[in-house]
Parts: structure tokens; C-alpha cells; sequence
């Protein structure tokens, strides 16, 4: 009986990490997992002007987005990369990515998994942009973030001054 209800209630965690973007298979403690899923319920409960403040205050290129549950799952990601181990976040690059991701010559195991998290952040704009059903001739991380940006300002513009 015990050990039935241990594996229900496993279970049953393990499901609501899944259904909130987080892949216990890449983290590596249960106690990371649960500290993620704090931090991403947390960010289900506030309204998107302080998604994008907090998306700012990280430096991440999400602030452009139009949409919660987007910029939510975005965020999502990010924290889960920064957590996954530098070995990982290259089998996750290679993945999202025909280029082969080398590590510079001599830089430090921190870096590499800097510049992976970043490599994945502007894959994960682009993704969104995608999955927004925008137009999928424009693919370069750039291009992306300066429209969406522009799309936020133009958002932000009185009626008067876009007539």
C-alpha cells in the first residue's frame, strides 16, 4: 500500500513537471526540478509586464514577446538550460542545429555552457516565431528580435500617433 502510494505520488510529480516544460530526464536532482517548478508557477502568477521586467533583468531577448504562455515556456527553457549539465546543453544544440558547436581552444567548461545557453535563447526566439506562424523565410535571431521589438513599440504608440 505504502509503496503503491510512493509510486502514485511520484507519479504525479513527475507529470506536473512534464506538463510545465521541465524534462526530469535532463536534471540532474529531483530537488533542482522542484526548485523549477517553484520558479516557473511563480511566473504563471504575473502579468506580462513583469515577464518581460524579469526578462530583461536576466538579459534575455523574450521581453518582445506578445504572449504569457510563450514568454512563460521561453523563461521555462531558459532556467532548465541553466541548470543542465555542459554535455547536455551540446546534445541539445546539436539537436536545433545543422552547425557543429565547437568550444574555443582553451575556454573555460563555464563559458562553453554560456555561450550554449545563449546559442539555445536565440534558437528558442526564433522557435517561437515559428510557432507563432510567422513567416518562416525570415530565420535569423536578429531579424526576429528587431520586428518583435518594434511590433512591442508600435503596441505602446497612442491611436492618435499610428493614424
Amino acid at each position: 500500500g505504502d509503496q503503491r502510494r510512493a509510486g502514485l505520488l511520484r507519479l504525479l510529480r513527475e507529470e506536473s513537471w512534464r506538463l510545465r516544460g521541465i524534462p526530469l530526464d535532463r536534471i540532474e536532482h529531483e530537488t533542482v526540478a522542484q526548485d523549477l517548478l517553484d520558479k516557473v508557477e511563480a511566473f504563471d502568477a504575473q502579468n506580462i509586464e513583469t515577464l518581460r521586467s524579469k526578462s530583461r533583468s536576466l538579459r534575455l531577448p523574450f521581453h518582445v514577446l506578445g504572449d504569457k504562455t510563450e514568454m512563460i515556456a521561453c523563461l521555462t527553457d531558459y532556467l532548465v538550460w541553466q541548470r543542465m549539465s555542459t554535455e547536455l546543453l551540446q546534445s541539445e544544440c546539436q539537436q536545433r542545429s545543422t552547425q557543429k558547436l565547437k568550444p574555443e581552444e582553451g575556454s573555460q567548461t563555464n563559458q562553453t555552457h554560456d555561450l550554449l545557453v545563449t546559442f539555445l535563447v536565440e534558437h528558442r526566439l526564433v522557435q517561437a516565431w515559428r510557432d507563432a506562424g510567422q513567416d518562416k523565410r525570415i530565420t535569423s535571431f536578429q531579424a526576429v528580435e528587431g520586428i518583435l521589438k518594434e511590433v512591442r513599440r508600435l503596441e505602446q504608440l497612442p491611436l492618435s500617433e499610428l493614424q
